[in-house]
């Protein structure tokens, strides 16, 4: 991985004081558990695989996250499922429970009934057309707690998010349609081609329904006279960071340190200005993951 970014990612943080040994074991068994999104692998089996006996499997695996395996396969199921229905809202319910190793989407109905209270139809509306804070409503209840009782530790981590404060000249996208697809989609199908490529999205829309947010996708370019295919960045002051996330929680939880540090930096968002957020780099290691740089203009 490139320079270390600041990890948003529970998973990373809570084996990073392991001694070395048992943390390769660990991480062993995450990537497993990751990389068979759909299979429904039994932390037994994931167990075995990774070298520990069940019993101890069990035993270190509570105490590092705070959660069984049990658990922690059952929370991470349903994050996926959630993400599919806030990301493709398209996507046939039934298709979504399988790719996420649910037995039926009857299975994954009661899951988010018991653990969100809520519908696979209404996750997808609010994924259409809901508001942050309603996003935020079905994400955090899966986020990862130790202790239980405080805030998910993506928002821990986050608050003290490492930003600074960057003059940058004005810059140019030329614009690419965004495909009509997920982003783990999108990510499988651009790979390291996604480096080059850029997210603008109005400050003032951030917190606007998906349905009325406006965004352009593109590589950068030249600077050039602003016309369809090209969309110019005012140079000024950004407030910028780089972050290590993991999930959906991770981005709200990137974006909510990046709105404290503002304050504690005593700027605000340019609200008629661009954000621009860029991949620079996709990992596909332990739990998976992306480095994303995101740049705020500000004023004082």
């Amino acid at each position: 991985m490139r320079n270390t970014p600041h990890m948003l990612a529970p998973e990373h943080a809570l084996l990073k004081n392991l001694p070395p040994h048992q943390r390769k074991r660990f991480e062993t068994a995450l990537q497993l558990i990751h990389s068979t999104q759909g299979s429904a692998l039994a932390w037994q089996e994931v167990a075995r695989r990774s070298a520990i006996s069940p019993y101890h499997f069990h035993r270190q695996f509570t105490r590092v996250f705070n959660e069984t395996p049990g658990s922690y396969l059952s929370r991470v199921q349903l994050q996926w499922a959630v993400s599919m229905l806030l990301d493709s809202p398209q996507r046939k319910v039934t298709d979504i429970a399988l790719a996420c190793g649910f037995s039926s989407s009857q299975a994954l109905a009661k899951a988010l009934q018991r653990e969100l209270q809520q519908t696979a139809k209404a996750i997808k509306v609010i994924g259409k057309s809901g508001t942050l804070d309603q996003v935020r409503s079905v994400l955090e209840p899966l986020a990862h707690r130790v202790p239980s009782n405080q805030n998910p530790l993506e928002i821990q981590l986050a608050e003290n998010l490492p930003c600074r404060l960057e003059v940058l000249e004005e810059r140019a996208l030329h614009i690419e349609r965004l495909p009509d697809i997920s982003f783990e989609e999108l990510c499988e199908r651009l790979g390291d081609k996604l480096y080059s490529r850029a997210i603008l999205t109005p400050v003032k829309l951030l917190d606007a329904p998906w349905e009325d947010c406006i965004q352009w996708f593109g590589s950068w370019c030249p600077v050039v006279t602003e016309s369809a295919k090209h969309k110019r960045v005012p140079a000024g002051e950004y407030l910028t960071c780089e972050c290590y996330i993991a999930s959906d929680m991770g981005y709200m939880a990137a974006l909510e340190g990046m709105e404290k540090q503002a304050k504690r930096l005593d700027v605000c968002p340019d609200w008629d200005g661009l954000c621009v957020e860029q991949i620079l780099e996709i990992d596909d290691s332990m739990t998976g993951g992306i480095v994303l740089r995101v740049e705020v203009p500000v004023r004082r």
